[in-house]
């Protein structure tokens, strides 16, 4: 199943995959291992996915992201964050409150729902919610505000963090 099978020979290398169709556009990817050496992904608030039962525990553990076919790029969430991103918030009655956070001028310039926390890089303008950015790095790569070439998505306000407890929380872009 794994477009490169050296990975599996390469001892104490491992590798694991997504099924088919389990990731789309704006999803977000949870992957964590249990004490017991176990390796499982959850996509948004789905189920848990079990995707191997033995991972060495005994030494130090890298994740390491490659992405085939259709997939652009991928970027890492911060794991304290206490929600998921979604790309189609659904709230009953049809109107969508601000992030949790958001105050006035501080919303994305393009839904206007959601906490502007991301950038892009090289322009570094600050005034969009992940989903959007991500999404317009997927259809145009320009900066709405400027037009420059985006390279890269950032979170604007501090660095992801990556921690033990909560799992790598990745998100999937691009993917068509």
């Amino acid at each position: 199943p794994f477009v490169c099978p050296d990975l599996e020979w390469q001892s104490p290398t491992w590798a694991a995959v997504l099924p088919d169709g389990c990731a789309r556009t704006g999803d977000v990817v949870r992957f964590w291992v249990t004490r017991r050496g176990r390796l499982f992904a959850q996509v948004n608030a789905g189920p848990r996915l079990l995707l191997r039962k033995d991972v060495p525990m005994g030494a130090p553990l890298w994740a390491v992201m490659d992405v085939y076919g259709t997939t652009k790029a991928i970027e890492l969430l911060d794991p304290t964050a206490s929600t998921f991103p979604t790309t189609m918030p659904h709230v009953l009655g049809g109107e969508i409150p601000p992030e949790p956070g958001a105050t006035a001028g501080e919303e994305c310039v393009i839904c206007f729902h959601r906490a502007a926390n991301t950038c892009f890089v090289p322009c570094g303008h600050k005034h969009f919610c992940s989903s959007c950015a991500w999404r317009v790095f997927g259809d145009t790569a320009k900066c709405p505000m400027c037009r420059w070439e985006i390279e890269a998505v950032a979170l604007a306000r501090g660095r992801p963090a990556l921690g033990t407890g909560d799992g790598l929380l990745v998100s999937v872009a691009d993917w068509t």
